[in-house]
């Protein structure tokens, strides 16, 4: 599914969103449909196993091979009453035998075919997560160009590469770094941590502002600056409940970063 086309007025952006939202209901009930089935049909398929009869060393057609000989042993050549029996005994042992074979057979077959409606049912579940994941990028992508007003079709991406070690620096204590510059400038970033990457959405003006305030971070030279004790103490009087400062000094040539953690104080 792919999402195109302009945004012309509010109106219909709230029925694209509607329609949207309406088609993600739905494909999230399909997916839990399709997941309670996998579930229930594995657990058959579980019992199936348990209750596998148990396979005969002998093929078919060796049993039907050796029938053939005792038939003929019997019928061969003339027997006591007693020998006779005992080939018939024998012969009915392998018949009883071919039996179980057959069921040993039919049951594995039976496995064979639930393997395949599980498969299949497996591709459906990623085909319904694959679709649940573009509806919600298609809404997040709607609400984001109406709160830039914009179209959704005027929205850009920038990757920004950061240091892994500015990473902590971008992101804040608790995410507040990251939430201050998208309640700023209006973009919406996420952060690759494995590729040490930061991806930003939104319209071309608000990019711009966006990737300065992430890039005096990224392109900065960090260094620890010391407070005396005395500041802290006098910093520590002002205060009586838990507050986190964030500093970033721009001089010349360094980005300056410390924090301050005030204890909570009753």
């Amino acid at each position: 599914m792919t999402i195109t086309g302009n945004i012309s007025d509010s109106a219909e952006a709230f029925d694209l969103n509607a329609k949207l939202r309406q088609r993600l209901l739905e494909t999230n009930l399909r997916k839990e449909r399709t997941q309670a089935q996998i579930n229930a049909q594995t657990e058959e398929l579980q019992r199936m196993f348990m209750h596998k009869p148990k396979k005969h060393r002998d093929s078919l057609d060796s049993m039907d091979a050796k029938i053939i000989d005792l038939e003929k042993k019997r019928t061969g050549s003339s027997l006591i009453l007693s020998e006779e029996k005992k080939i018939l005994r024998q012969i009915d042992i392998i018949e009883k035998a071919k039996i179980q074979l057959g069921e040993y057979n039919k049951h594995e077959r039976s496995i064979q075919e639930k393997k395949n409606e599980i498969s299949v049912l497996r591709d459906s579940l990623r085909t319904d997560i694959a679709a649940i994941a573009e509806l919600n990028s298609a809404l997040s992508k709607l609400e984001l160009a109406n709160r830039l007003g914009c179209t959704t079709s005027e929205l850009q991406t920038c990757v920004v590469d950061c240091p892994e070690g500015k990473l902590g620096f971008v992101i804040g204590k608790s995410g507040a770094t990251i939430k201050h510059i998208e309640q700023r400038t209006g973009v919406r970033i996420d952060i690759d941590k494995l590729g040490s990457k930061i991806h930003l959405q939104g319209s071309k003006s608000v990019l711009e502002e966006a990737v300065k305030e992430v890039e005096k971070i990224t392109l900065a030279i960090t260094e620890d600056v010391s407070i005396s004790p005395d500041v802290v103490t006098y910093l520590l009087a002002k205060v009586s409940e838990k507050l986190h400062i964030t500093c970033f000094l721009l001089l010349p040539c360094f980005l300056v970063h410390f924090e301050i953690l005030f204890p909570c104080y009753s």
